[in-house]
């Protein structure tokens, strides 16, 4: 929790200065006003006004727009410009999915890096996220902060650069769904305890860490990604069970993600 509030601070002091940093920070302020709504779906983000805005260089603002647009949230169009997109229930699935990969890729590798010390900080700050879930005597968006960190502090020991760069944009867009109300998406940490015994917990994982397991390790991660999500469109189906084109839109994402699981989704429905 220390290092991503660090990182917080990193990206607030990065603001407006010409840096490598300064696209973090210009990132972090087009995700904060897209989910704020102050940024509306199909609005056209400007290149030119974006960087006089943020008193940063337009090659700063390009590849900000470029990590949006490749987590999915704007559409680049070479003669048109750039747009923020309509996200749908659809978005949310495939870039879970994505990120399943992508973190159990992240795992396997990691697996091989950890040594015993870290590994018990890893089980520690695993046991305390997974109680604090159990218990509901924390609030949701301060659970939500420890799972990225969490998550995210796994990705660091990953020796893949690219995977690492991946998976830290891909955790912000994690938040970002998460609080986006044009989705109006419930987050696993909200739905009751009896509809989430089956996301695997974070304790999984780390024990196939501990046990030297890099297939268990990737498996347990890919699944407690893929299952969070699958008990979140769950959640949103019946919430809007009186919308027919919504519910409708939900089951078809359910009926993908159970193939995606196999022969676990059987086992724990």
């Amino acid at each position: 929790m220390e290092k991503e509030l660090r990182l917080r601070e990193a990206l607030a002091t990065a603001r407006g200065s010409d840096s490598p940093p300064a696209v973090l920070a210009c990132l972090r302020t087009l995700v904060d006003q897209i989910m704020s709504g102050r940024i509306k779906p199909m609005e056209k983000l400007e290149e030119d006004a974006l960087s006089q805005q943020l008193g940063i260089s337009r090659l700063r603002v390009r590849r900000a727009l470029d990590h949006l647009a490749n987590s999915g949230i704007v559409d680049r169009h070479t003669q048109s410009g750039t747009y923020v997109r309509c996200l749908s229930i659809a978005d949310l699935v495939e870039c879970s999915a994505y990120r399943g990969l992508l973190e159990g890729f992240a795992v396997r590798d990691a697996s091989r890096q950890m040594t015993r010390s870290e590994l018990r900080e890893l089980e520690n700050e695993a046991i305390e996220l997974d109680m604090h879930v159990a218990a509901h005597n924390v609030s949701w968006p301060y659970l939500r902060d420890l799972d990225v960190a969490f998550h995210a502090r796994l990705s660091r020991y990953c020796t893949s650069g690219k995977i690492t760069d991946l998976l830290q944009s891909q955790h912000f867009i994690a938040r970002y769904l998460s609080e986006h109300r044009q989705l109006n998406v419930p987050t696993v940490f909200q739905i009751p305890e009896g509809r989430r015994q089956s996301v695997p917990t974070h304790h999984n994982t780390v024990q196939a860490l501990s046990a030297c397991d890099p297939d268990g390790a990737e498996k347990s991660m890919r699944l407690h990604v893929l299952w969070s999500v699958y008990v979140v469109v769950g959640e949103y189906a019946a919430l809007h069970q009186n919308d027919s084109h919504l519910n409708a839109e939900a089951e078809v994402q359910l009926t993908r993600l159970r193939g995606w699981l196999g022969e676990s989704s059987t086992k724990r429905d």
